[in-house]
């Protein structure tokens, strides 16, 4: 998670922390929009979903989850319901200093891909899985936890 946030895709964090926390699919995170975040009850409702009965789904968030949206809506405050959570834009560094900035954001489109962001905090961390290691994470920690899991 430290190389998570410490990528120069500013997303990735709060990116994998939904992942991590909720189990949910790479693909309905990328495709997310603020209309299903719900601040007030903790929850989001995923849109259309690989599988029917994923699709319309109210997932909680518990409190990292909920903290880690909060604090990336802040980076948003012109949000509108249909724009994406996690929007298309593009990175780059400037100065004497690598400090990565973005640019380009286009909140109207879905962030096309976290693959290199993805690729390179793994590699930084020395860590060996695939994205969709998270989801198992993710259900084992609910199971440990005693949480009721859908049948």
């Amino acid at each position: 998670m430290r190389e998570c946030s410490n990528s120069r895709s500013r997303g990735l964090f709060p990116f994998v922390t939904l992942a991590i926390e909720t189990g949910a699919r790479k693909n309905i995170i990328r495709t997310l929009q603020w209309k299903w975040v719900n601040f007030t009850d903790a929850c989001i409702q995923f849109g259309h979903d690989k599988t029917p009965s994923g699709t319309g789904r109210v997932i909680p968030l518990n409190r990292r989850a909920l903290e880690t949206m909060k604090l990336w809506a802040q980076r948003f405050p012109n949000r509108e319901p249909e724009h994406y959570v996690f929007p298309a834009e593009r990175y780059g560094a400037s100065g004497d200093v690598f400090e990565a900035t973005a640019y380009a954001t286009d909140p109207t489109k879905p962030i096309a891909s976290i693959k290199e962001a993805w690729e390179g905090a793994k590699e930084r961390a020395g860590v060996e899985c695939r994205f969709h290691d998270l989801k198992h994470t993710a259900v084992s920690r609910m199971l440990d936890a005693a949480y009721p899991l859908p049948r």
